[in-house]
Protein backbone atom coordinates (compact mmCIF):
# COMPACT_ATOMS: atom_id res chain seq x y z
CA UNK A 1 0.00 0.00 0.00
CA UNK A 2 1.84 3.18 -0.68
CA UNK A 3 0.57 6.97 0.17
CA UNK A 4 -2.22 7.41 2.90
CA UNK A 5 -5.03 5.27 3.74
CA UNK A 6 -8.25 6.14 5.58
CA UNK A 7 -8.96 4.44 8.97
CA UNK A 8 -12.07 4.40 9.70
CA UNK A 9 -11.07 5.56 13.33
CA UNK A 10 -9.83 8.66 12.10
CA UNK A 11 -6.08 7.45 11.27
CA UNK A 12 -3.64 7.59 8.34
CA UNK A 13 -1.99 4.77 7.44
CA UNK A 14 1.04 4.24 4.74
CA UNK A 15 3.87 1.86 4.11
CA UNK A 16 7.11 3.86 5.14
CA UNK A 17 9.86 3.79 2.32
CA UNK A 18 11.38 0.80 4.20
CA UNK A 19 9.86 -1.95 3.22
CA UNK A 20 8.48 -3.19 6.42
CA UNK A 21 7.44 -0.48 8.04
CA UNK A 22 3.80 0.94 8.15
CA UNK A 23 3.17 4.43 9.79
CA UNK A 24 0.28 5.40 11.55
CA UNK A 25 -0.60 9.17 11.40
CA UNK A 26 -3.91 10.36 13.80
CA UNK A 27 -3.66 14.36 14.04
CA UNK A 28 -0.14 15.38 14.46
CA UNK A 29 0.97 12.24 16.83
CA UNK A 30 2.51 9.73 14.39
CA UNK A 31 3.84 5.65 14.91
CA UNK A 32 5.70 3.34 13.15
CA UNK A 33 5.31 -0.39 13.81
CA UNK A 34 7.31 -3.06 12.22
CA UNK A 35 5.27 -5.22 10.17
CA UNK A 36 6.88 -7.58 7.55
CA UNK A 37 5.86 -8.29 4.49
CA UNK A 38 2.68 -10.13 3.93
CA UNK A 39 1.39 -8.98 7.29
CA UNK A 40 2.23 -5.37 6.26
CA UNK A 41 -0.20 -6.28 3.05
CA UNK A 42 -2.96 -8.23 4.90
CA UNK A 43 -2.86 -5.17 7.74
CA UNK A 44 -2.84 -2.23 4.71
CA UNK A 45 -5.51 -4.55 2.62
CA UNK A 46 -7.83 -4.36 5.69
CA UNK A 47 -7.66 -0.50 6.08
CA UNK A 48 -8.75 -0.74 2.33
CA UNK A 49 -11.40 -3.45 2.67
CA UNK A 50 -13.33 -1.07 5.76
CA UNK A 51 -12.70 2.17 4.27
CA UNK A 52 -14.40 0.34 0.94
CA UNK A 53 -16.94 -0.92 2.98
CA UNK A 54 -17.57 2.40 4.97
CA UNK A 55 -17.97 4.97 1.96
CA UNK A 56 -19.49 6.12 -1.45
CA UNK A 57 -17.09 5.01 -4.18
CA UNK A 58 -18.64 7.58 -6.36
CA UNK A 59 -18.00 10.82 -3.93
CA UNK A 60 -15.72 9.25 -1.48
CA UNK A 61 -18.06 10.59 1.08
CA UNK A 62 -19.30 8.02 4.02
CA UNK A 63 -22.14 5.74 2.82
CA UNK A 64 -25.42 4.97 4.59
CA UNK A 65 -23.01 2.18 6.34
CA UNK A 66 -20.52 4.11 7.78
CA UNK A 67 -22.92 7.14 8.53
CA UNK A 68 -24.67 4.69 10.82
CA UNK A 69 -21.24 3.64 12.68
CA UNK A 70 -20.43 7.43 12.73
CA UNK A 71 -22.89 8.86 13.81
CA UNK A 72 -23.64 6.24 16.83
CA UNK A 73 -20.64 7.55 18.07
CA UNK A 74 -21.59 11.09 17.56
CA UNK A 75 -25.21 10.91 19.20
CA UNK A 76 -23.36 8.95 22.51
CA UNK A 77 -20.73 11.33 22.75
CA UNK A 78 -23.65 14.25 22.47
CA UNK A 79 -25.63 12.37 25.27
CA UNK A 80 -22.61 12.08 27.55
CA UNK A 81 -22.05 15.67 27.41
CA UNK A 82 -25.21 16.97 27.32
CA UNK A 83 -24.34 19.01 23.44
CA UNK A 84 -26.97 19.54 21.39
CA UNK A 85 -26.90 17.81 17.80
CA UNK A 86 -27.96 18.84 14.35
CA UNK A 87 -28.90 16.56 11.45
CA UNK A 88 -29.13 18.05 8.07
CA UNK A 89 -30.99 15.69 5.22
CA UNK A 90 -30.55 17.00 1.83
CA UNK A 91 -31.04 16.11 -1.70
CA UNK A 92 -30.43 17.46 -5.15
CA UNK A 93 -33.64 18.86 -6.31
CA UNK A 94 -34.60 17.55 -10.09
CA UNK A 95 -31.77 15.44 -9.94
CA UNK A 96 -33.59 12.79 -12.11
CA UNK A 97 -34.23 15.47 -15.03
CA UNK A 98 -30.07 16.35 -14.74
CA UNK A 99 -29.49 12.11 -15.76
CA UNK A 100 -32.89 12.10 -18.15
CA UNK A 101 -31.34 15.21 -20.16
CA UNK A 102 -27.70 14.83 -19.84
CA UNK A 103 -27.63 11.54 -18.62
CA UNK A 104 -25.53 9.56 -16.29
CA UNK A 105 -22.25 10.82 -16.27
CA UNK A 106 -23.27 14.20 -16.02
CA UNK A 107 -25.59 13.24 -13.13
CA UNK A 108 -22.48 11.69 -11.35
CA UNK A 109 -20.54 14.91 -11.97
CA UNK A 110 -23.33 16.59 -10.31
CA UNK A 111 -23.33 13.90 -7.42
CA UNK A 112 -19.26 14.55 -7.21
CA UNK A 113 -19.85 18.25 -7.08
CA UNK A 114 -22.06 18.54 -3.99
CA UNK A 115 -20.40 16.29 -2.09
CA UNK A 116 -17.15 18.35 -2.72
CA UNK A 117 -19.01 21.39 -1.38
CA UNK A 118 -20.56 19.06 1.51
CA UNK A 119 -16.75 18.09 2.49
CA UNK A 120 -15.31 21.68 1.70
CA UNK A 121 -17.62 23.15 4.33
CA UNK A 122 -18.08 20.35 6.71
CA UNK A 123 -15.80 21.07 10.22
CA UNK A 124 -13.60 18.40 11.48
CA UNK A 125 -16.48 16.98 13.71
CA UNK A 126 -19.09 16.47 11.56
CA UNK A 127 -20.00 13.75 9.93
CA UNK A 128 -20.83 13.83 5.87
CA UNK A 129 -22.48 11.01 4.01
CA UNK A 130 -24.07 9.78 0.21
CA UNK A 131 -27.10 7.99 1.62
CA UNK A 132 -27.97 7.00 -1.22
CA UNK A 133 -29.28 8.36 -4.97
CA UNK A 134 -28.90 11.82 -4.37
CA UNK A 135 -29.72 12.07 -0.74
CA UNK A 136 -27.12 13.14 1.71
CA UNK A 137 -26.85 13.56 5.40
CA UNK A 138 -25.09 16.02 8.04
CA UNK A 139 -24.65 15.61 11.56
CA UNK A 140 -23.26 18.92 13.28
CA UNK A 141 -22.49 18.13 16.84
CA UNK A 142 -22.41 21.27 19.20
CA UNK A 143 -24.96 22.82 16.77
CA UNK A 144 -27.91 24.42 17.50
CA UNK A 145 -30.88 24.34 15.70
CA UNK A 146 -30.82 27.61 14.60
CA UNK A 147 -27.31 27.36 13.24
CA UNK A 148 -28.08 24.17 11.63
CA UNK A 149 -30.88 25.95 9.26
CA UNK A 150 -27.86 28.70 8.69
CA UNK A 151 -25.52 26.26 7.48
CA UNK A 152 -28.35 24.29 5.63
CA UNK A 153 -29.76 27.12 3.57
CA UNK A 154 -26.15 27.84 2.82
CA UNK A 155 -26.02 25.21 1.17
CA UNK A 156 -28.49 25.91 -1.42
Amino acid sequence: MTGFGKHPEGFAIRRAPQANRLIFAAGREYAAIGVKGDAADRLGMTFELRHQADHDALTELLNRRGFGEQSARTFAAARRTGQAVAVIMADIDHFKDINDEYGHAVGDLALQHFSAVLNHRRRTEDVVARMGGEEFAVVLPGTSLPDALDIALSLC
